[in-house]
Formats: structure tokens, sequence, C-alpha cells
């Protein structure tokens, strides 16, 4: 069962140093700094506001869009009447820079709305004629129904946070047995009352592909969408035309040397690390790709932050630096994910969120500051 409890935000700030080395010397952030360095400092936040009472939220990812930060989430609950409610997904805003957990939430009678719509196939149908917001809820019978987990970032057309349409790659698949069955092409749209989300292509990726692309997705001025997936530790990285999105032939992988189109089998490794969840993008303030991810949840979930030595998406990547470890208790955080552009695209702070399960799920943030 889903529970959530809310509390006022409590901030702890620490400034590290992050070097060359695995080594954390706490210290200020400098401002000035060489081409190998740098500088983090963070600010930890406990829960998350909800305008809708005894909401409970699992995962989550989004961006930028409209001006707005986008925040979709996975599972969510709400306890009203008596009676618990559930979608598959959610969105809200992120609304005040200076305090992330206050958010604005869309829906009606304190149910948060289904963010993502359904397509072919992908409900019980009875259900969805009785309780079409239980469509796929564990809590109910409807066991071999679908569940939509957006817990990944979205990409307008030129790292643009102001562009009113975005694209985000989502895994879909089935509650039980608990399967994945490929990742789905959602478009966002700003709508005077919110977001839209249409799906272009339902089955976007699926087992015919080699690896599950999708693991982020990113955007730079060129106007080309870089694609990430992980396998086994590997990072790998293929691009698209924004306008070609919808068509997979026209993926273009990095084979180490240069981006071949249909030849998936000749991309490359560009990192190797323990990625679970997490983030790779492209920031203007440090002229290079950022990669910011959580760790394994039997090490305590630790973020970590890399970035690209040569200023390109494909790398090398410098080491591993620790950020912070979840400091919540001995149950596990997971399902990790950064907002760079959560002020503007120009800014040193960027959000973080994740998940921290203890009796219920709680949703975390924390604001980092950054310079390269």
């Amino acid at each position: 069962m889903f529970t959530q409890n809310f509390v006022t935000a409590v901030a702890a700030t620490t400034s590290i140093f992050i070097g060359g080395s695995n080594a954390l010397v706490a210290q200020e952030a400098s401002s000035a700094t060489s081409a190998s360095t740098l500088s983090v400092s963070y600010t930890t936040y406990s829960a998350l506001a909800s305008d809708y009472p005894g909401v409970a939220r699992d995962g989550g990812g989004g961006g930028n869009i409209g001006g707005h930060t986008l925040m979709v989430f996975s599972d969510t609950q709400t306890k009203r009447t008596g009676l618990w409610r559930m979608t598959s997904n959610s969105y809200a805003y992120a609304t005040n820079p200076d305090e992330p957990t206050e958010e604005q939430d869309f829906g009606s009678d304190e149910v948060p709305a289904q963010a993502i719509p359904w397509d072919e196939g992908e409900c019980a149908t009875e259900i969805v004629e009785e309780h079409p917001e239980w469509c796929s809820a564990s809590n109910t019978s409807a066991h071999d129904g679908y569940w939509i987990w957006p817990n990944n970032a979205l990409a307008t057309q030129f790292n643009d946070p102001t562009a009113t349409e975005a694209y985000a790659i989502y895994n879909t698949g089935l509650r039980t047995p608990l399967s994945w069955q490929y990742n789905t092409l959602v478009h966002w749209t700003v709508t005077d009352t919110g977001v839209n989300a249409t799906r272009p292509v339902q089955k976007y990726i699926t087992s015919d592909f080699k690896y599950q692309w999708g693991w982020s997705i990113a955007s730079h001025s060129d106007g080309n969408i870089r694609l990430f997936a992980i396998d086994s530790g590997n990072l790998y990285v293929a691009k698209v035309a924004w306008d070609n999105i919808t068509d997979t032939s026209q993926f273009a992988y990095w084979n180490g040397t240069q981006y071949t189109k249909s030849d998936e089998s000749s991309a490359a490794v560009i990192a190797t690390g323990d990625f679970v969840d997490g983030d790779v993008w492209w920031s203007p303030l440090c002229n290079t790709w950022i990669l910011i991810y959580m760790g394994s949840a039997h090490v305590g979930s630790p973020w970590y932050v890399r970035y690209s030595t040569s200023r390109k998406v494909r790398g090398p990547y410098s080491e591993a630096q620790h950020i912070f470890t979840p400091p919540w208790g001995t149950s596990y955080s997971y399902s990790g994910h950064s907002y760079p552009q959560f002020i503007s695209t120009e800014a040193q702070e960027v959000l973080l969120t994740w998940t921290y399960q203890d009796h219920g799920l709680y949703t975390h943030m924390a604001k980092l500051s950054f310079s390269l």
C-alpha cells in the first residue's frame, strides 16, 4: 500500500569540492576553477508538498517546457473518501525555484490526473469501464493491466526551456508478471491549462533492439536529439534529427569513430559505471556534457557526477565523483532524476529528485549549484 506523509521542508546545506580524484574535501565551492575541476554545493529537502492531501508518488522524471519545470511521476495514489485511488502516472509543476518542494497539481476531486494516455491493448477492459483511473492499479484485480513509468528526462529541439513542445521516452510493461514490453515515445505540448501528452509511436523501442534506448534523452543547440542506453554498466549514445525522431531507422549510433545509421551492433561504450538512474545533458554554463546519476541501492543509492572532458557527448568522461548519499535512515532510495534547467538554461542550479521508500513513498529533493 502506498502511504505518504508531508513535512515542512528542512534544508541542510553542505558544500563540497570535487576534484580529480575520488577524495572528498569539505570546503566552500571555489569561483575560480580549472577545466578539470567541478565545484558543487547542494541543499537537500525532505519531502515534496502537494495541493492534494495524502498524495503518494513513485518515481519521477521530466524537465522544462514552456518555461515550466514539468515533473512527471510513476504510480500515484491519493486517499479520498476512504478509498485508495490510483493512476499509473501523474504530473505537476515545480512552481518556486527558492522552495522546490512547492508544486502545482493537475487533476480533480483531489485525485491527480493521469499524465500519459493509454494506447491500444494496454488496459483490462472491465477495469477501464468501471474505473478508468484504476486501469493499472496493483490494489485491484487488474493484474493483467499495464504500467507507463515516466522516470526519464524530456528534450526540446534546441535545449530551450521556453519551447512549447518536447519528446520523452518512457518504459511500458505488464504488472503481472512484472515485465518490460517496450519503450513508448511521448510528445509533450504546453496548453492553457497545463501540458498535454500524446504518443506518436506506441511501441517505439522493442525487444528487436539490442539496447533499451531512452535511459536518458537530451538535446543540444544543433537540433539533434541524443538518446542514451545502459547495459551491464556500459553507457551508449545515438542521435537523431528532431524531425525524424518518430523513425527509429534514422538513429545514428556512435561506433567509437563516427555515427553510423542502422547499425546498432556497432554502438561503442562511451562510459562505464554504476549507472542505475540518471541523466546526461548539455550544460551551456560549463560548455560540456554533464552526467548525474544514482548508484546501486545496496550501497545506499549514492549520487555521482561526471563530465565530458572533450566537451563531446561521446566523452571521454571524468572519473565518477561522489556528491552525496541520501541521508535518511536505512531504507533505500531510487529513481533519481535531474532537472538541469530548473531556473534557466544558463543557471548554475540543478534540481534533483528521487523516491525514498520506508513504510511508504516520499519524494525527496536536492538543489545543486555547480561550476566548471
